[in-house]
């Protein structure tokens, strides 16, 4: 990244907090009840697949291929969740929210999170294809190396996001607003969305990412994109 003066260098993204779990943690696979607050456990091996998991909360969690795909998270706020290839494809949060939570190699295919609010939120290497961040509030939330294609943002609010080494093929964008933070006072706001390295064929939205940097690998696919939101076709009349 460029490097500026002392006192006017924009800032960059901080690193997600971790998650903070307690040790030992007593295993637990039955499903919780509504309402219920599952603390200091470790779900590792439980199949709580197509659940409706009302108010349930998660604290100081963490689990190894757990199923809990097409469940149902109304009302559901997570603090303090390690999960190690997990499967949650095709899970939706309603009104819930995730806080110093770490992902590691989960499926979260389809995966709908629309108007949640994530932060201090870490995955690598999973798998998020046609996952739904509409309208929802990512604030220090990393993806690394993550399959991405046709994940949806539109009008979430971003903060402190990065991208590393991520698939954003068909990625949409739409009425997205990125926010960055400032180091001190009188400093510029730094970038709130970082794209490094991966893939973005066919993102829908480039001409919405002010306030975003984006990697040069990108110049190319990023030009095309921005000429086909404003109209321009490259190419000549034959």
């Amino acid at each position: 990244m460029p490097s500026m003066a002392s006192g006017t260098a924009p800032s960059i993204p901080r690193s997600p907090a971790p998650p903070r779990l307690e040790e030992p943690s007593a295993p637990r696979t039955g499903l919780p009840g509504p309402d219920e607050l599952v603390e200091a456990a470790d779900l590792s091996g439980a199949d709580w697949s197509a659940a409706v998991l009302e108010g349930v909360d998660l604290s100081a969690v963490g689990a190894r291929s757990m199923s809990t795909q097409q469940c149902s998270w109304d009302h559901s706020q997570w603090a303090d969740v390690a999960l190690d290839s997990c499967d949650l494809a095709a899970s939706s949060w309603r009104d819930s929210g995730w806080q110093r939570t770490q992902m590691s190699e989960c499926r979260l295919t389809g995966a709908v999170l629309s108007g949640c609010s994530l932060e201090d939120v870490w995955l690598r290497g999973c798998l998020l294809d046609m996952a739904q961040f509409r309208f929802a509030s990512l604030r220090r939330v990393r993806f690394s190396g993550c399959r991405m294609s046709g994940v949806d943002f539109t009008s979430a609010h971003l903060e402190e996001v990065v991208l590393t080494d991520c698939r954003l093929d068909r990625a949409e964008f739409h009425q997205v607003r990125i926010t960055g933070r400032r180091s001190s006072r009188g400093s510029r706001p730094g970038p709130g969305l970082i794209i490094e390295g991966g893939s973005m064929d066919g993102l829908a939205g480039a001409d919405q990412l002010r306030g975003a940097a984006v990697d040069p690998v990108h110049l190319d696919t990023l030009g095309t994109l921005l000429a086909g939101a404003a109209g321009i076709r490259l190419e000549l009349p034959g």
